[in-house]
């Protein structure tokens, strides 16, 4: 945190022409000291930090593009990204809840968990959190599919208009233009494509992420969607 905000008021600095001289970087000890030096110091729970962890680490199992597969096939869903968030807050907030504590104080909203442990998986190793999560899913005869993270077009449907006299002048114009569309989005598609090809090339030249590594140590076998390079079978 010290380092992000060093690095924004190193931008307003620079906007402002002014010189920066950044914060120096508190060591565990100075940043517990300032933890212990506050009237109401948070409370040292255990339980549930490693229940907050979990949840992360199920965002990125249950949601992030991938599908965990039902036994009888149905694929589990959570919700969106957000709604994921959400549904991993509620439980954990019903979990937790306490009748006596402020009312915007009782369980975690979706933030807490939306976009899973991006901003924590380079603290350490979670392996073992996904690797439990896979034995459960593997236990009730679950089973996950891997999909790469990626942005996918949408064309925009026109909603039916009423019916007006026809117009030879109006129905070439729109023939024109549906034309020009036509190719606009065809253009765009292809270097949506080309950018996830190259993504994905990329993603093979990297170690796999540890969700996929996890399901691999567990069922024995890669994930279905990975290797996520279709031209690269290995």
């Amino acid at each position: 945190m010290c380092k992000n905000l060093n690095r924004f008021r190193r931008i307003g600095a620079k906007r402002r022409g002014e010189d920066f001289k950044p914060e120096p970087t508190p060591t565990f000890e100075e940043f517990q000291k300032s933890l212990d030096d506050r009237e109401n110091p948070p409370n040292n729970d255990p339980a549930g930090e490693l229940a907050e962890l979990i949840g992360l680490c199920l965002w990125d199992i249950f949601s992030d593009n991938h599908d965990v597969i039902h036994s009888d096939g149905r694929i589990v869903h959570l919700g969106s990204f957000r709604g994921a968030g959400g549904t991993i807050g509620d439980f954990v907030g019903e979990l937790t809840w306490d009748p006596d504590s402020d009312l915007w104080e009782r369980g975690y909203d979706y933030m807490r968990f939306y976009m899973g442990t991006s901003f924590v998986a380079q603290r350490t190793s979670l392996l073992p959190v996904y690797e439990m999560v896979f034995y459960r899913l593997k236990k009730l005869g679950c089973d996950w599919r891997y999909s790469p993270t990626g942005v996918h077009s949408i064309s925009p449907v026109k909603s039916a208009t009423a019916k007006s006299k026809y117009s030879p002048a109006e129905a070439f114009q729109l023939q024109q233009d549906k034309g020009k569309n036509a190719r606009r989005e065809d253009r765009f598609r292809e270097a949506m494509d080309q950018s996830a090809f190259e993504a994905k090339r990329e993603a093979r030249r990297q170690p796999p992420p540890e969700t996929v590594v996890a399901y691999q140590r567990v069922f024995q076998c890669l994930p279905v969607g990975w290797p996520s390079d279709p031209y690269d079978p290995s």
